[in-house]
């Protein structure tokens, strides 16, 4: 709901004074009222802010403005800085504290300016009808939420450092073994489908919790990347790093963007790192708590699909493991096969160069080896051959991996560092 309001300065002065009448048609004797009783407020949420830098340019403005603030009101030159749309494309947009003149869907010409509030993003707009300045924000509105948007149906990573709280990933990429086709099935039947039949006819639930549990290195974080390739394009996928999960503020910030962008899939990775029990200190430091609200509680949010990893499936709050509607599958994700070895292992060897015909001996030699231990055997395969001067050598590199061989996903009550 817009509302009526004056901003400072208390007056408008020349040359401001002059280019206001000019740009709103009518004489000057009319500006000082226009900008003290012709004036409507609506805000939007910081996230918010690039959509509508987009969101005015796609309104054509007819004309602009910049002035000092000061006395008497000097004109100064309109900046535009480069607005990212997506991971490799960016707009030309008018900066913030720009004049923007604008048509009502009546013709009506008004002025369109945003500042910066204590919380939120102020869109003023000014003009002589009350009809025209609300037909403005309308569209403003619609825009934000669709066309104008530069993140929703894109693929992006919550950062709470940047002003606009996220930032363009590129698209996802497809792990060059294929998954499990139990796992494929668990994946598309509860996250892929569902998420993309969601705003058609046959929309199926409002939101799915999948938590991928395994040792590391099993190829959890590639099971979540086939998960976002399947749906490029389709929804809003909003990924995370377990730095925001040690407070409650940036989970409510996260909760706002997802809520706002839905339908949606949340990637949660290494949730052991921090979101192991209620956290109730003297700040209401529970970013567990905001999370079980999200997911099944009274702040729970219609279209907001929820992913996420861990290594340690022990060390989670039991509210968060044990109660569908908050994470309603889990999915072990094992050792790899000795079908997947040997396919990882064939293309390893192609790729490093080494002799093909020793991968059925590197697959048996390699069982109970995880996808990632395979890839760091070709990584040092390839760096002892640089260091020695001697033939790329996959097998006698698997004596130099660092891996535990009786690793298990659930018996460290103290889970190391880093992703999965």
């Amino acid at each position: 709901m817009t509302e009526t309001i004056v901003h400072s300065p208390s007056r408008p002065e020349r040359p401001f004074h002059t280019w206001l009448a000019g740009a709103l048609d009518c004489d000057e004797s009319e500006v000082s009222a226009i900008w003290h009783d012709g004036q409507s407020c609506d805000s939007f949420p910081p996230f918010e802010r690039h959509a509508l830098m987009i969101a005015v340019e796609m309104l054509s403005p007819t004309d602009r403005a910049v002035f000092a603030h000061n006395n008497p009101w000097d004109r100064l030159p309109v900046t535009f800085t480069d607005v990212p749309t997506s991971h490799d494309t960016t707009m030309r947009c008018a900066v913030f504290g720009t004049y923007n003149v604008v048509h009502s869907d009546d013709g009506e010409p008004v002025m369109v300016w945003m500042i910066d509030g204590n919380i939120d993003i102020d869109v003023i707009v000014t003009g002589a009808s009350v009809e025209a300045r609300e037909q403005v924000i309308a569209r403003l509105r619609d825009l934000v939420a669709g066309a104008a948007s530069p993140w929703r149906g894109q693929r992006v990573l919550f950062d709470l450092s940047k002003e606009i709280w996220y930032r363009h990933l590129g698209p996802a990429e497809r792990p060059a073994i294929g998954l499990d086709d139990d796992v494929a099935t668990e994946l598309r039947r509860n996250l892929v489908v569902p998420l993309r039949n969601y705003g058609t006819d046959d929309r199926l639930v409002d939101r799915r919790g999948v938590l991928l549990y395994g040792r590391p290195g099993t190829g959890k974080s590639q099971a979540l990347s086939w998960v976002q390739a399947e749906l490029d394009g389709a929804v809003t996928i909003v990924v995370t790093t377990p730095t925001m999960f040690n407070a409650a503020l940036p989970m409510k910030n996260l909760f706002e963007l997802v809520s706002a962008g839905t339908p949606t899939l949340v990637v949660l990775e290494d949730v052991d790192l921090a979101l192991t029990t209620r956290a109730l200190g003297p700040m209401g430091n529970d970013a567990l708590g905001e999370l079980l609200q999200f997911m099944d509680g009274p702040a729970k949010v219609k279209g907001a699909f929820v992913a996420a990893t861990t290594n340690y499936p022990s060390v989670l709050d039991s509210a968060l493991t044990k109660r569908p509607g908050r994470f309603d599958r889990k999915i072990e994700i094992a050792d790899a096969t000795r079908e997947s070895r040997l396919l990882m292992i064939e293309m390893l060897l192609a790729r490093i160069g080494d002799d093909r015909s020793s991968a059925e001996a590197l697959a048996d030699r390699t069982d109970g080896w995880s996808l990632a231990e395979l890839d760091e055997a070709a990584h040092l395969a390839v760096l002892t051959a640089f260091d020695t001067g001697e033939s790329v050598d996959l097998s006698g590199a698997l004596d130099q991996v660092h891996r535990d061989e009786h690793g298990s996903s659930k018996s460290d009550p103290d889970p190391a560092t880093g992703y999965v």
